[in-house]
């Protein structure tokens, strides 16, 4: 079953060249099950046109307003920010942590019988 989790990092970012007046936001985190679809999403306050630049682990990765996943695996999984931009200046997304596990089937099941 593919489940498709959005996590929108900007109620992040606040307007374009208001950055340093606005509070930051808390950092977020999602724990998703390998080989299923997980997209990013952002967006942001701002006089368009607005470039987004994605980030994983402080290493540029992508451009855009999402960053998909369709088959996510652990190598995925790690600290992702975005920066929006225009004419006027830039703004950074809080970190958003993005945590991906194995699913492991059950196993080594055993019944216990209690008396009394």
């Amino acid at each position: 079953m593919k489940k498709i989790l959005s996590v929108i990092l900007l109620s992040v970012i606040s307007s374009l060249g208001l950055a340093a007046q606005t509070p930051p936001n808390p950092d977020v985190s999602e724990t998703v099950f390998t080989n299923t679809k997980v997209t990013l999403s952002v967006t942001a306050d701002g006089t368009s046109p607005i470039t987004y630049t994605w980030f994983k682990n402080n290493v540029q990765v992508a451009t855009g307003t999402s960053l998909v996943f369709n088959s996510i695996q652990t190598a995925d999984a790690g600290v992702y920010k975005v920066t929006a931009s225009n004419t006027v200046g830039s703004a950074e997304s809080n970190n958003a942590t993005l945590v991906v596990i194995v699913p492991v089937a059950p196993s080594n099941v055993k019944i216990t019988i209690i008396k009394g």
